[in-house]
């Protein structure tokens, strides 16, 4: 009550300004403009990460599959919730449930060109207002920089949260996309989750955790393979797809409207 409270005040002392991350919209103000993850002032600057990863995180039941999903865009009535694609693989029906435990019916946006990559978008109707990412800049990602990893695992009924560093960022993209490779532990179920900064934007996407049973996991898109010492180095992280690579295939499918250009 205390949190709701905190944003309510904001809101009502606010009302000049459309800005807001965290929006408080009636039905008959509600827009059917895009809204995206273009801000200046957002949830960001009234929350740590791990209230925002709370808040944008969703869980992802794909028929017998379960994984994560981030919440990165609302169109109306629409939101848009961008995942793994093998979180999806066992195919439909797919439910997505949202950090106020309500659940909605969810389809996949198939017309998105993901180029091979391990992404996926997902579509459910709400008359609810959901707090949406905050997409950062992954080009700006340096080794050892701190990150946050959320998701929730297969066993875990509350969103899993873990704190850790950027251990290595391969120039190739391994198959799938995946580039940043990360100390945070992943367990089975957070795919598809948020990778978030320190200041709580989400910097890349969960996938691939450390210690993979298959070495060929880490085959680059161009079909070559790390050098022995390369590939036991990486397999000791988690590995994740950068934001930046959904943001340019969401360029090119105008999927999205504008981005934060941090």
């Amino acid at each position: 009550m205390h949190f709701c409270w905190i944003l309510i005040s904001i809101f009502l002392t606010s009302t000049s300004s459309f800005l807001l991350f965290f929006v408080f919209l009636s039905p008959s103000t509600a827009t059917d403009s895009l809204d995206s993850t273009y801000h200046t002032t957002s949830l960001i600057e009234l929350e740590g990460p791990y209230q925002i990863a709370k808040l944008i995180t969703v869980k992802v039941q794909a028929n017998q599959n379960k994984g994560s999903g981030i919440l990165i865009q609302k169109y109306g009535n629409i939101y848009r919730v961008l995942t793994n694609a093998h979180v999806l693989t066992s195919g439909e029906p797919f439910q997505v449930q949202l950090f106020d435990g309500v659940s909605y019916t969810a389809y996949e946006l198939k017309s998105v060109n993901w180029q091979g990559y391990d992404l996926a978008i997902l579509e459910f109707r709400a008359s609810k207002s959901y707090s949406l990412a905050v997409l950062g800049n992954s080009s700006k990602l340096t080794m050892n920089k701190s990150v946050f990893a959320a998701g929730f695992s297969s066993n875990s009924k509350e969103l899993d949260f873990t704190s850790g560093k950027i251990m290595l960022i391969t120039a190739k993209k391994i198959e799938g996309g995946y580039q940043i490779g990360y100390t945070n532990s992943i367990e089975q179920g957070m795919s598809g989750g948020p990778i978030l900064s320190e200041n709580g934007e989400v910097v890349g996407v969960n996938g691939m955790g450390a210690y993979p049973i298959l070495n060929t996991a880490y085959r680059f898109e161009d079909g070559s393979f790390p050098k022995e010492a390369q590939l036991s180095l990486m397999r000791q992280f988690s590995w994740g797809i950068p934001i930046n690579t959904v943001t340019q295939i969401g360029y090119k499918n105008y999927f999205f409207r504008k981005f934060n250009s941090k």
